[in-house]
Formats: structure tokens, C-alpha cells, sequence
């Protein structure tokens, strides 16, 4: 692992800590002015986020979906062109349906300036979609 990618796995951490303790300020701090958040059109809340106020505003559409009956489970993985990959055993209870979803949610974070410039989602939509849907 590059000493890059060492750094990088760190802010990672380091921000999904802040933003799981609710220190929203902290977290927001380790995003590029520009950083796009990029989940599937297929969902609720689908589409790209720009900005750090983007991200606060797909994390309310996210808490507006979804209740979370416990802890995620996350890992954390350093990819040698200096990208993040984290992986979270996500688990939700549909808001709309009550139905649980549970299954793994990716995300990449590319970076720039010591920053967190772009964060894409991969998961299952279609089972999530089948999880809201009323």
C-alpha cells in the first residue's frame, strides 16, 4: 500500500466515524468544496449530490427512507490507485413499507487535495426498490 492510499484509508475512517457520531461539521470538513455523491437514479433519493451541502441533503433523504435497527457493519479497503472502497452490511427497515433490506452497500471515494472529491454507491437496487415501494 502507498503511503497515499495509507492516507486516504484513514480520512475515509476517519470521516464515516464523524458522520456515524453525528459531527456533521467534522465530516463535512473532509469533503472537497466540489466532491459529487453519486448513488443509483433507481432509488428514492437516487441521482448526484454536489457540495457538502448535497451531502447533508442526501443524508436526510437517506434517514427519510430508512430506520436502522442497529449498527452497520463496515470494512474498509485501500485500492492501490489511491482510491477507498468501504463496504457496509446495510440494514433497513423501509419508513414506507416496514419491509428489511440487508445486503452489502459499496461506495468508492476518489480523492483530491487531501480531500474526499467523489463518492459512488453500488448496491442492489432492485431489491431496495421492491423494499420501499408502498
Amino acid at each position: 500500500m502507498t503511503d497515499q492510499s495509507a492516507e486516504n484509508l484513514q480520512i475515509v475512517k476517519a470521516f464515516n466515524d464523524a458522520f456515524m457520531e453525528g459531527r456533521i461539521d467534522d465530516a463535512k470538513a473532509m469533503l472537497a468544496e466540489d466532491v459529487t455523491m453519486a448513488e443509483p437514479e433507481s432509488l428514492p433519493y437516487g441521482g448526484t449530490y454536489r457540495g457538502p451541502d448535497g451531502f447533508l441533503e442526501l443524508g436526510g433523504k437517506v434517514l427519510d427512507t430508512w430506520d436502522f435497527p442497529g449498527p452497520l457493519e463496515m470494512s474498509f479497503h485501500a485500492i492501490d490507485n489511491g482510491q477507498v472502497l468501504s463496504r457496509t452490511e446495510f440494514d433497513g427497515i423501509s419508513k414506507a413499507t416496514g419491509k428489511r433490506f440487508a445486503g452489502p452497500y459499496l461506495e468508492f471515494y476518489s480523492f483530491e487535495d487531501g480531500k474526499i472529491k467523489r463518492i459512488e454507491v453500488f448496491v442492489d437496487t432492485a431489491a431496495i426498490a421492491a423494499m420501499v415501494a408502498e
